[in-house]
């Protein structure tokens, strides 16, 4: 930015940042601060570097409250549709606040309301019929499917964590895919404790799987190497709801 106080003499004498243009006599006269290419160069040259990082090009649409590129752009910066952040607000719509951001509850939405949104996360034509989440219906409900439909279909992210797409099953050992919107349940994966007791005996207790979405319970199978009375506490089958580390609850949202 330019300095305006050492650039331009007829300042108002105060110091940056209370530093003011002085008005002219009246038109055509030299006794104010210059507006001059300079100046003008100053204000456009901010304004192409932002909007050229945020990819776009001007629209020679004069600027207006509801139609501002300069808006888009910072948008674009500081934030692009489809980009998945934690809110914490007091309301569940931060939308009223005039955020952009949309909780993910498994909802529908108007295309109409979030194109940019759509632009960048729809799944496609080809995948339209049996994706998990971004998928265009329809219906409100978002139970009739259709690549031409008015609404569109986000994920439900209430209660569970983030984990990076895998569309190819590279990196899970059973080679399971992780598509965009997927949901995986909890799973205890078998294995095997070993136990000793007072007097040395061994004991090896065997977890079975347990998977949340199948309504399986924990299951221990006990499997003894020596009988013995010595004090230790058989363990008994548990059933549990969910595994999971320490956390703190947020709303999942979606920039649009």
């Amino acid at each position: 930015m330019i300095v305006y106080k050492t650039t331009f003499t007829n300042t108002d004498g105060n110091d940056f940042p209370e530093t003011e243009a002085v008005n002219s006599t009246g038109p055509s006269t030299t006794d104010g601060t210059e507006y001059i290419a300079a100046l003008v160069n100053d204000i456009w040259g901010a304004r192409q570097a932002l909007m050229n990082n945020a990819g776009l090009t001007p629209n020679d649409v004069t600027e207006a409250y509801d139609a501002s590129q300069a808006y888009e752009a910072l948008q674009h910066c500081f934030g692009a549709p489809g980009e998945i952040v934690p809110w914490v607000g007091n309301t569940d719509q931060p939308v009223t606040l005039g955020i952009r951001l949309i909780p993910l509850k498994g909802q529908t939405v108007a295309i109409a309301d979030v194109p940019e949104l759509v632009a960048n996360t729809y799944v496609g034509d080809g995948n339209n019929g049996s994706a998990p989440a971004f998928y265009k219906t329809s219906d409100n409900p978002g139970t009739v499917r259709d690549t031409g439909g008015a609404y569109f279909v986000l994920p439900d992210l209430r209660g569970v964590f983030l984990r990076g797409k895998d569309p190819t099953g590279a990196i899970d050992p059973n080679g399971a895919t992780r598509e965009m919107g997927d949901i995986q349940f909890n799973d205890v994966g078998i294995h095997v404790h070993q136990i000793r007791d007072i007097a040395e005996n061994w004991y090896t207790k065997t977890v079975l799987t347990n998977n949340a979405a199948a309504g399986t319970d924990l299951q221990v199978v006990e499997q003894t190497t020596t009988q013995t009375t010595a004090s230790l506490q058989s363990l008994s089958p548990t059933t549990v709801s969910e595994t999971r580390p320490t956390n703190s609850v947020c709303w999942w949202c979606i920039r649009f």
